[in-house]
C-alpha cells in the first residue's frame, strides 16, 4: 500500500481484493469472518475501492518501524496475516496466530542482487519467522522445495499456493482487448517485463539481443524499474543496440500494460530465479507468447505454454527468440496453450486456500479469537 507495485505488492493487493469479492459473492459469511486491513497513516497512496473490508490507517511510523513496533499493538486481538515476507517480531513471539507469506529467499540465492542492508535485515528476520510463525505460505511447490533445502524444519507447517494469473484490473480490459486483433506493426517487438536487477537476468537479455541484431530486425521494449534494495546494472556495454531498445520504466496502468503485451511479438523472461511470477501469465492472457528460463518454478508456472531457454547461455536465449519470431505455427500453438494455462490460476482460488489454511490453524488453537483476522 505504500510501495511501488512489483510482485510482492501485487500479491497483497490481489489477495485483499479477492477476499472482498468473496464477501460480495457470499462465499464468505461476515458472521464467520471479519477481515480488516491495517496500513500506516503515512505514505498510504493506493485506493482499493473495497466494499466489505475496512482499511484502517493506524500509527505514526511507516516502513519497517511501523511493521515491527506499531502493527503488533493494533492487531493484537486478531489473527495476523502478513503478505510481504516479514512480520513483527513481537507478534511472532506471542501466543497469537501469525501467518506469513514468504515469497522466496532470493536474497540468499542471489546476494549480489541486493543491498547489504537488505541482506542483513532479512538474514536476521527470516530465520525468526520460520522458527516462531504459526503458519507459513509460499507461492509455488518449487519454492517450497527450495526453502526446505535450507530450512527443512519449516516444511511441516508450510503450504504452497500459486499466484493468480494477472491483476484484477486486467479482467474488464481484456474482455475488450480480445475483440482487437494482435497488433501487427510490421516489425518484431521483443518485450521484457521485470525489475532491473541481475537476478532477473536483464544483462543476459540484452546480450541475447546483441547476438540477434545481425540475424533479424527487431525493436525491444523494457518495462520495469530498479528498486533501491537491488544492486545497479551497468547498461553501457550495450551501446550498439541502444537505438533499438526502449525503456518505459514501471507501468502500473492495466490498459497501458495490456496494450504493450498486445503489441509485442513475444515476452522474454530469462530470470535465473523466480517463485511464481506474473509477467508470463499476464502475457498469456494477452495472447503474447513467452520465451522463459528453463528453471523448475517457471516450468511449474508455464507448463506447455512457453518456449524454454537456458538463462546462463545468451546464445540459447537469442536462438529461442529467433525461433519464436520465425516459426508462426509454433508461436500460434504456444498462444493457444497459454489461453488454457491461465485458467488454472485465480486470485479468488488462492484467497480461498489461504482462508482454509488459516481456519485450520485456528481450529488447532481454540483460545484464539474465531471470527477476526
Amino acid at each position: 500500500m505504500t510501495q511501488p507495485i512489483t510482485g510482492v505488492q501485487r500479491y497483497g493487493i490481489e489477495i485483499i481484493k479477492a477476499l472482498d469479492l468473496l464477501f460480495q459473492k457470499r462465499i464468505l459469511d461476515p458472521q464467520d469472518w471479519e477481515i480488516e486491513v491495517l496500513v500506516p497513516k503515512k505514505c498510504t497512496r493506493l485506493e482499493l475501492n473495497l466494499q466489505h473490508i475496512e482499511i484502517k490507517a493506524v500509527g505514526n511510523f511507516s516502513g519497517y518501524f511501523w511493521e515491527q513496533f506499531q502493527l503488533p499493538f493494533f492487531s493484537r486481538k486478531s489473527v495476523l496475516f502478513c503478505m510481504g515476507n516479514l512480520a513483527p517480531l513481537i507478534s511472532l513471539l506471542s501466543k497469537r496466530i501469525t501467518v506469513i507469506t514468504v515469497h522466496d529467499l532470493s536474497y540468499k540465492y542471489f546476494p549480489e542482487s541486493y543491498s547489504v542492508g537488505f541482506r542483513l535485515f532479512y538474514g536476521i528476520m527470516i530465520p525468526l519467522i520460520f522458527r516462531f510463525s504459526k503458519g507459513l505460505i509460499t507461492v509455488s511447490d518449487s519454492e517450497k522445495k527450495a526453502i526446505g533445502k535450507i530450512y527443512p524444519e519449516v516444511l511441516s507447517k508450510m503450504v504452497a499456493f500459486q499466484n493468480g494469473a494477472y491483476p484484477s484490473e486486467f479482467e474488464h480490459v481484456i474482455l475488450v482487448m480480445h475483440r482487437i486483433e494482435k497488433c501487427d506493426l510490421g516489425q518484431n517487438v521483443i518485450l521484457y517485463v521485470g525489475a532491473m536487477n541481475k537476478r532477473k537476468n536483464i544483462e543476459g537479455f540484452l546480450r541475447a539481443l546483441v547476438k540477434l541484431d545481425d540475424r533479424i530486425p527487431f525493436k525491444a521494449i523494457i518495462v520495469g524499474a530498479n528498486a533501491k534494495s537491488f544492486s545497479s546494472v551497468d547498461f553501457s556495454e550495450f551501446e550498439e543496440i541502444r537505438g533499438k531498445v526502449q525503456f518505459l520504466g514501471q507501468v502500473n496502468n492495466a490498459a497501458e500494460l495490456i496494450q504493450i503485451y498486445k503489441r509485442a511479438s513475444c515476452l522474454v523472461f530469462p530470470s535465473f530465479y523466480e517463485a511464481s511470477p506474473l509477467p508470463p501469465t499476464e502475457a498469456m492472457a494477452c495472447d503474447c507468447p513467452v520465451v522463459a528460463s528453463k528453471i523448475e518454478s517457471l516450468i511449474e508456472r508455464c507448463g506447455e505454454a512457453a518456449l524454454y531457454c537456458n538463462p546462463n547461455d545468451e546464445e540459447d536465449i537469442s536462438e529461442n527468440i529467433f525461433r519464436m519470431l520465425t516459426n508462426a505455427s509454433m508461436k500460434q500453438k504456444l498462444i493457444e496453450n497459454g489461453r488454457k494455462k491461465i485458467r488454472e490460476y485465480s486470485w479468488e482460488g488462492t484467497a480461498c486456500k489461504i482462508l482454509e489454511y488459516i481456519g485450520n490453524l485456528k481450529c488447532k488453537s481454540p483460545k484464539e479469537p474465531s471470527s477476526r483476522a
